[in-house]
Parts: C-alpha cells; sequence; structure tokens
C-alpha cells in the first residue's frame, strides 16, 4: 500500500517530517504531497534518487465556491497526483493559479484538471 497524502517540511503545520526521514519511512515508492506549494519537489526526487525509491509527485489544494467573495467560505482539500510529465506541468499551473487566488482554487476550476492527474478527494 502507498500512502499518497504525504506531507514534508514544505508544509507549514502539517508536516511529517524532513524530506530525508519521509523518503526513508515509505516502501518502493515514495510520495510528496504538500498542502498550496511544490518547493519540496526538487529535492525530493534528488534524495528518492539517493535511497533508490520511485517519487510519486503531487500537491494538496483547497478548494471554495468562489475565489472572489471576501467572507469566510467552507475550504475543501482535495490531493493532485501527477501520472506523468504533462501532468506534473498541468499541476504546476494549478498551485500557480491557487497562490494568486490566497491559496484557494475556484470550485468551478476542477474543469481544467487533464486526464494526466489523479485527484483524490478528501473528507
Amino acid at each position: 500500500m502507498i500512502n499518497l497524502r504525504v506531507k514534508t517540511e514544505y508544509s507549514f503545520r502539517h508536516a511529517y517530517g524532513k524530506i530525508k526521514d519521509v523518503i526513508a519511512s515509505q516502501g518502493e515508492y515514495a510520495t510528496i504531497t504538500d498542502r498550496n506549494n511544490t518547493f519540496g519537489h526538487i529535492p525530493f526526487w534528488n534524495e528518492c534518487k539517493k535511497q533508490n525509491k520511485k517519487p510519486i509527485l503531487g500537491v494538496e489544494l483547497g478548494l471554495v465556491q468562489d475565489v472572489n467573495l471576501k467572507v469566510r467560505q467552507t475550504t475543501y482539500y482535495i490531493t493532485l497526483i501527477a501520472k506523468n510529465q504533462q501532468g506534473l506541468s498541468s499541476l504546476y499551473k494549478l498551485v500557480s493559479l491557487s497562490t494568486k487566488q490566497e491559496n484557494h482554487l475556484a470550485l468551478d476550476s476542477i474543469s481544467e484538471i487533464d486526464e494526466n492527474i489523479i485527484i483524490i478527494i478528501q473528507d
């Protein structure tokens, strides 16, 4: 079994630990899905290669009904996993959009997620 919701030191207040330790604690495949950012992807990838593990790259993003509303809204978190290089490129575009919108995506942004990204909806 592979844990697809793994946070590293790049997820403020949500981290499981430092990248090196997180990778060491996983099996043949190692996953990174930090919240609202992909800053750890390159160090994670490099450390996976050192530890002879296969990296799975993703991110956890928050969805709200409307990013333009200036009132508090319920945030629903989804985990997005890149299937391939094209999926990773799409993932980076979504993270960039989320950053511009105060770390949230509008619910209708899900339609922009292509078939190269796996979506995990959490409760």
